[in-house]
């Protein structure tokens, strides 16, 4: 059977210069035979609840996800 791990745990941040709450959750599971890892980056707006999801082969998992903290930081609300 496929399912996910969660790898991380507790309550998750990224900084945000804007002052966003950012928050995230790391997963790995299984595709096609394929071992994948998944950032979760979530916040707020307006109300609604945002969900940026990367993608990576297990071996890349490192880069992604510091691609994923720049691009959390970088988050800003247009008024």
């Amino acid at each position: 059977q496929s399912g996910m791990t969660v790898l991380t745990e507790g309550v998750n941040t990224i900084d945000n210069p804007s002052g966003i709450e950012i928050e995230f959750l790391d997963i790995e599971q299984e595709t096609n035979g394929i071992k994948i890892a998944q950032r979760l980056i979530v916040f707020q707006a307006n109300g609604k609840l945002i969900l940026v999801t990367l993608t990576a082969p297990i071996d890349f998992k490192a880069e992604v996800f510091a691609s994923g903290d720049v691009i959390g930081a970088s988050i800003e609300l247009l008024k």
